[in-house]
């Protein structure tokens, strides 16, 4: 029995070295040829036990794309925790007489990004509105002689990262949050190319409705096989947007998901229509708060503006919350989603430092880096959540410290199991090839932007043993040659890494 037990871990080993050799031959077969060869590329892969698998430019800092995200959602769990969330509340000024409030009703955001949103965890528009509803009715209010006014005044206004590049700033994927959000600060419209070459696109709005918004829509219709070239052009600091480019005559309709710069008036406009709806009459309007703290009806009216009552002056009638942070930072991770990554690094600086600005945001998370015992200061740039920026650099090896680091606090297990693994989300056609008793072990994170290709994560043991435990890291930039080409490298350097 000894012998065959010897014989069986003789076997074992002799295999684990023939897999070890097969992947760094790979490595270095890639890096003598296109389309790696004249690109900016590492991989660093290594056992919770010490071993080393593979290490290749590990050090090279690269822009990492939404593989940022696995440090913005592991550093939010570390220091908030799975079940944490984020309150709204709904307060009032003056006072309430005969159940009617002769004063305003404020909605006080504190940084939901779930608030109206589609994600299937967040709470349907018209329930929340309900219960927002059921919160006045509670203190008595039936009628409202006032504005109903969403209130952002808890973070910073500038919402988009000053490092993102103007053709993303228009686009759902590229706009910043606020402190009252709404729809994750979305713009649907509905696109539809002319009959002929040169004709105007046909632009209109489905959701939100936004009637203090001017457009001038400038897009017009391409030569069919020309695609999709609009893009939109849009401000925080004027009610005004366009639509810009071309649309190829046999696209048909198409939906366009864009930026809105105006949430927190949003919200109150739409609960304030609910209201209306469902037996609460207001006879003021719907505003927001402007960078001067006062009341704001028409963004593009900037005299007469009375100022907001400050919010430890309000009356605070009641709040709900938002699905748990662990909700919240799965359909971050399995949908790559910014603007939730955005959300996520504020609600960190307004934690820390009591400031959701960016650079407060930043700072905090490198405290969380510092005390799992990382040195963000010099092996890292990181300047937002979600990795949208080209700013941010990020080498293997600091992945893999972190991912390491995530697996000795008490979060790991929520963390790793918070993870995509392939065939869900973004990771849907990755590893298609791969055994299935490999794929039911991956856990890891995907990153791309034009050029830019990383997935980090980890690889459990069959075993499951701790120490057997994979981590690993793989970063391309500067690729060139389509996508499915560089996804198809990087399935076999992760299947030989589990193997």
């Amino acid at each position: 029995m000894k012998r065959i037990i010897t014989a069986i871990l003789a076997a074992s080993l002799c295999l684990t070295a023939y897999s070890q050799a097969a992947l760094r031959s790979y490595v270095q077969e890639l890096n003598q040829k296109e389309p790696l060869k004249s690109s900016v590329w590492g991989v660093l892969a290594v056992r919770m036990n010490g071993d080393t698998l593979v290490a290749f430019n590990q050090g090279q800092k690269m822009v990492p794309a939404s593989n940022t995200k696995l440090i913005t959602t592991g550093s939010a769990l570390t220091l908030l925790g799975a079940d944490y969330r984020f309150h709204t509340a709904i307060a009032y000024d003056g006072e309430v007489k005969d159940s009617t409030l002769v004063g305003d009703v404020y909605i006080i955001g504190g940084g939901d990004p779930t608030l109206g949103s589609k994600d299937e965890n967040a709470e349907p528009a018209d329930r929340l509105f309900g219960r927002w509803q059921k919160i006045l009715a509670d203190a008595g209010i039936y009628r409202i002689e006032g504005d109903i006014i969403g209130d952002g005044r808890r973070m910073d206004c500038y919402g988009e990262n000053f490092s993102w590049t103007v053709d993303d700033l228009g686009w759902y994927y590229g706009v910043g949050t606020s402190a009252l959000n709404w729809y994750e600060n979305r713009q649907d419209f509905f696109t539809v190319p002319g009959t002929s070459v040169g004709d105007p696109v046909s632009v209109s709005v489905i959701y939100p409705k936004t009637p203090w918004m001017k457009y001038s829509h400038s897009c017009t219709t391409s030569p069919a096989g020309c695609g999709d070239e609009l893009y939109y052009l849009n401000s925080r600091f004027v009610p005004i947007g366009e639509m810009r480019g071309t649309l190829a005559v046999d696209k048909g309709t198409r939906k366009q998901e864009c930026s809105n710069r105006f949430p927190a008036l949003t919200c109150a406009a739409y609960f304030m229509e609910y209201l209306q709806d469902h037996g609460t009459s207001v006879s003021g309007s719907y505003a927001d708060i402007d960078n001067d703290g006062a009341v704001r009806h028409d963004p593009m009216v900037f005299d007469g503006r009375r100022a907001a009552t400050a919010q430890d002056g309000l009356t605070i009638a009641g709040s709900t919350a938002s699905p748990k942070l662990s909700d919240i930072i799965k359909e971050c991770l399995y949908e790559s989603d910014n603007f939730y990554a955005e959300a996520l690094l504020k609600a960190i600086g307004q934690e820390v430092t009591e400031c959701a600005s960016y650079d407060s945001s930043l700072v905090a998370e490198k405290k969380i880096l510092t005390g799992l015992g990382l040195s963000p200061d010099t092996a890292v740039q990181i300047v937002d959540g979600s990795g949208l920026s080209r700013k941010n650099y990020i080498t293997p090896s600091f992945f893999v410290d972190f991912l390491k680091a995530m697996m000795r606090t008490s979060q790991y297990e929520t963390y790793l199991h918070l993870l995509p693994q392939p065939g869900k989300g973004t990771l849907t056609s990755r590893l298609s090839k791969a055994p299935e008793s490999l794929r039911g072990r991956v856990w890891m994170k995907s990153g791309s932007m034009n050029g830019v290709r990383c997935f980090s994560g980890y690889i459990t043991p069959e075993d499951g043993k701790t120490e057997n435990t994979i981590v690993f890291s793989v970063m391309t930039n500067n690729v060139t040659v389509p996508t499915y080409q560089v996804n198809l490298i990087m399935d076999k350097i992760i299947t030989l890494i589990g193997e």
